[in-house]
C-alpha cells in the first residue's frame, strides 16, 4: 500500500480493521463450535448412559 502512496495512518487503520474483523469472526465461530460440541457430547453421553443403565434421563 505504501507503494501506491497511501499514508501510514491509512495502512495502520486498514491493518487494525482487518485484525479486528478476523478476531471477532474467530471468536464467534469458536463460540458456535463450542455450543455444537457441547450439544453433541451431551446427547452422546445421555445415550451412552441410557444404553448401559437402561434408565432414561431428560435433557
Amino acid at each position: 500500500m505504501k507503494v501506491l502512496g497511501a499514508p501510514i495512518s491509512a495502512i495502520r487503520q486498514m491493518f487494525l480493521c482487518e485484525a479486528g474483523f478476523i478476531g471477532i469472526t474467530g471468536g464467534v465461530l469458536g463460540i458456535l463450535v463450542g455450543i455444537v460440541i457441547t450439544y453433541l457430547l451431551g446427547n452422546l453421553l445421555a445415550w451412552l448412559y441410557w444404553r448401559w443403565s437402561g434408565h432414561r434421563i431428560s435433557l
